[in-house]
């Protein structure tokens, strides 16, 4: 049976290039799990020990739905809010490019309304996409981009959040987290993540994803000050959460990796 790591991937947090990364790593010893199907899958297979690595937009509230039987980490990726905040917002305006091409079955959902509110540009958008309506998932209407981070990270979610939520999610990493991948090591948090568990390095991965996902913060669009200090004020959270991170991930990274035992998930 083989030790798991389990990757928690935040939307606009580098996730396709690390799935992609990780795949590469275990030589696709790995399985991607973000529905209940899926869950209901991996619970009832009889090969699931075998893993190396499982992942997906997956909560730790929902990975405690996982019959893990083997002992587990967790490597979750951060990135500066702001800089996020934009993405998410230039991810909706393309995504609706694409929707109004095929219409179906986004037009009455939210994802069409997150569409819509893009077409307004981000200056006039940004109370609503740091709102319910402004969520491009259909699936999780009652999460907002506002301390998406510490919200998604939370192990008691369900609840507006607060300071908190952030003391539960540093204390998650600190127990149970043995890599954090961070937006300002994009060109080397890849190789650094699979020596850090034994896995293959993909070069190639890195060729493939550089032209989209490196130097995110320079393909952004300059954004003025005022506008800068409502995105920050509005994710005073995560901005708490990314500033715990740069200052303790080169910590949490080398430490010993942190195998926690089913019977104490570290949740």
């Amino acid at each position: 049976m083989n030790n798991l790591v389990i990757y928690i991937h935040i939307n606009k947090n580098a996730g396709t290039f690390l799935k992609s990364y990780i795949a590469h790593g275990v030589n696709q010893s790995w399985k991607v799990i973000q529905t209940e199907e899926e869950i209901d899958e991996f619970n009832s297979s009889l090969n699931k020990g075998q893993l190396r690595a499982i992942g997906g937009h997956l909560k730790p509230s929902f990975i405690s739905l996982l019959d893990i039987k083997q002992p587990h980490t967790y490597v979750v990726s951060l990135r500066e809010p702001v800089d996020r905040t934009q993405s998410v917002h230039y991810f909706n305006q393309g995504a609706y490019q694409y929707m109004k091409v095929q219409p179906e079955p986004y037009q009455k959902g939210i994802c069409w309304k997150a569409g819509e509110f893009a077409e307004m540009g981000l200056e006039k958008c940004i109370d609503i996409l740091l709102t319910p309506e402004g969520w491009l998932e259909w699936n999780d209407p009652g999460i907002t981009h506002a301390n998406r981070q510490c919200q998604w990270l939370d192990p008691q979610p369900g609840s507006i959040p607060t300071q908190g939520t952030l003391e539960r999610v540093i204390h998650f990493i600190e127990t149970s987290v043995s890599y954090i991948c961070l937006d300002t090591e994009m060109r080397d948090m890849g190789h650094t993540m699979s020596d850090r568990f034994g896995w293959t390095r993909c070069p190639e991965c890195l060729r493939i994803h550089r032209p989209n996902q490196n130097d995110l913060r320079n393909n952004l669009p300059p954004i003025s000050q005022e506008l800068k200090l409502k995105i920050e004020q509005l994710n005073y959270l995560d901005m708490k959460l990314y500033s715990y991170a740069i200052k303790n991930a080169a910590r949490i990274n080398s430490r010993p990796i942190t195998w926690i035992t089913p019977t104490n998930k570290g949740i």
